[in-house]
């Protein structure tokens, strides 16, 4: 008898469990969203009548075309899978809670494309009461949502799940309007005081208008801290995103350069493209002199360096610094970066004739100038002005750079039509034929997959080179193996026996890149061991050997004190011809030109 009740006590106990669990209806209340959104070609926005009409339009639209969403509830990130808390309240007098989860479908309103802006009509009400049925072969609730404004709204009513029926709404009701432009920039207004919005939205149009028409001169740096690299090399799975050395591994890498030229084309798009050709990156820690920064030249390389110099242990210490080619307040600026909601950086850039430094948080405030100056943070604004470092830029650090940046800029856009020669021994080829399995025959020619293996390299030497050079080289290519008979390059393969080790390359640049300039490109074509021929920037023919991203002998080496070199042994001259004679490049320049 005993042991029957307490079996018959136990089974009570579950009966009772899943009574409170198994509910099939519910009743709750929340807020809920009213909205229409309409997408207009910014050109068709160029004066107060169509701004006018075009508001009017979503108005109407809003009126008559509106959607309501309620709303369950905050997010931290409009790409947060959960919510950060909940605005349901239960108004089931027999169930006080229920679970359910979201599937976040991003954002409601996208962001616009480039030269397009989106009007926005909205309004809300403080109180909206919903029933749902949940359908008997399903025993999970979740909602489809969409963010906006941080908040997760209802993206759709019909689910398999769940039926969602709307009974009443009240409380607030007050209309908005807001347009966004396609930069992040927004404007916000009520319906009762369109006027101010639209003359507010008119008068950035137009400043924006004179800004696009002035000319191109002024340049302006930003320095960029992209911690949203450091944070997914710390967060890689399994901690392989480092080696052994804490060097970032090769995978970690790649992604990094993907993830960055992903970030470059996002703010390149939100600027209208106004973005300088060179940029560079640094990961060397700036020496300091009475607090202040002081960079070396030899701390910068370009962006395409990426690769070979994200390995050292300073990964931390990555700077990327931008030229824009014309002026954006710092306020339109801080517009921009916010609306960048995909990335986590900091950035130093001139607002109001001040260097200033914000950091932002996947769209939000992560400290900094701005999140001080709007009063939301107990902090001492003076801090975020002028300061060296790596988290800040100082004037010193930024008239540096600026001047590196701006005259490449220079050397880039003049001389155009001059045309300047370049001589290429390519000894890479010949050490790889040596090392390749059946590279030669018993006659020492190039067998035929030794030919094909020197094409193909050759050919991603020299779209390297191309790139490298901007596609500021010549269509034609010459190569020779006597420096007296010449042959274009789509000749290679059928000129190739065993003179291989003789081949030269005889590339035409058509603008002025000289000397130092040409030097620092070489040296970042880590792939290959090379000679080079070309003018200094005193217009002298020199030779430099280069091996895999460092010197290999040459004018340059003997020049920086490292080697007990001549420099003058490898000036050409009259007396002292070296490998490229003047003659000779006189007249192969000639041939190239024509």
């Amino acid at each position: 008898m005993t042991t029957k009740k307490k079996s018959k006590k136990k089974k009570s106990k579950k009966k009772k469990v899943k009574k409170k669990e198994n509910w099939s209806e519910i009743s709750f209340s929340t807020s809920e969203l009213t909205y229409y959104d309409l997408i207009v070609e910014e050109k068709n926005l160029n004066s107060i009548e169509k701004i006018n009409e075009q508001i009017s339009n979503v108005i109407g639209g809003g009126e008559n075309e509106s959607t309501s969403h309620l709303v369950l509830g905050d997010l931290n990130h409009y790409k947060d899978k959960a919510l950060n808390s909940s605005y349901l309240t239960i108004d089931s007098t027999d169930i006080t809670s229920f679970d359910y989860t979201i599937e976040n479908q991003g954002k409601l309103v996208a962001t616009p494309k480039k030269g397009e802006v989106v009007f926005i009509f909205y309004y809300r009400y403080d109180h909206a009461g919903y029933s749902l049925t949940k359908n008997k072969n399903h025993t999970n609730v979740c909602f489809k949502v969409k963010s906006f404004k941080n908040e997760a709204v209802l993206a759709e009513m019909d689910d398999p799940g769940f039926e969602l029926t709307a009974h009443d709404a009240s409380g607030g009701g007050v209309m908005y309007l807001e347009i966004i432009c396609a930069n992040g920039k927004t404007f916000e207004g009520s319906v009762e005081y369109k006027d101010d919005l639209i003359q507010e939205f008119h008068t950035y149009l137009t400043n924006k208008q004179k800004k696009l028409s002035q000319d191109k001169g002024e340049n302006y740096l930003i320095k960029i801290r992209p911690s949203f690299l450091f944070n997914k090399i710390d967060d890689w799975e399994n901690d392989e995103g480092l080696d052994k050395d804490g060097n970032p591994t090769q995978e970690a890498t790649d992604y990094c350069i993907v993830q960055l030229k992903a970030f470059i084309d996002e703010l390149k798009e939100k600027v209208d493209g106004i973005i300088g050709e060179k940029i560079l990156i640094s990961t060397k820690h700036p020496g300091t002199s009475r607090g202040k920064a002081s960079p070396n030249s030899e701390d910068f390389h370009e962006l395409s360096e990426f690769k070979n110099t994200f390995k050292s242990n300073d990964w931390q210490n990555l700077n990327v610094y931008i030229l824009l080619t014309k002026e954006i307040s710092g306020k339109d600026l801080n517009s921009t970066f916010l609306s960048m909601s995909d990335y986590a950086f900091g950035a130093s850039y001139i607002t109001e004739g001040e260097i200033v430094t914000q950091s932002y948080d996947y769209g939000e405030y992560d400290t900094g100038y701005f999140a001080v100056t709007l009063g939301n943070w107990d902090h001492d604004v003076e801090q975020y002005l002028n300061k060296g470092g790596y988290i800040h830029l100082s004037l010193e650090e930024y008239n540096k750079v600026l001047t590196y940046l701006t005259n490449k800029q220079k050397k880039l856009s003049q001389d155009k039509g001059k045309n300047y020669l370049i001589k290429i021994l390519p000894n890479f080829l010949f050490s790889e034929i040596h090392d390749l399995d059946e590279g030669v025959d018993k006659n020492y020619n190039p067998t035929e997959k030794a030919k094909n293996y020197f094409v193909d390299r050759m050919k991603s030497f020299i779209d390297e080179f191309k790139e490298k050079f901007d596609g500021v080289i010549g269509e034609k290519i010459l190569i020779s193996y006597n420096s007296e008979d010449f042959y274009d390059l789509s000749e290679l393969k059928n000129t190739l026996d065993s003179n291989f080790e003789y081949l030269s390359v005889y590339i035409l640049l058509k603008t002025k890149i000289l000397g130092e300039e040409l030097n620092n490109i070489f040296l970042s074509m880590s792939d290959y061991g090379f000679y080079a021929d070309y003018p200094n920037d005193e217009e002298k023919i020199i030779t430099q050997g280069y091996d895999k991203g460092e010197y290999d002998t040459g004018y340059f080496a003997a020049n920086i004190g490292n080697w007990d070199l001549d420099p003058e042994g490898y000036i050409s001259d009259k007396n002292n011809p070296m490998s490229l004679s003047l003659k000779k490049y006189n007249e192969v320049m000639k041939t190239l030109a024509e």
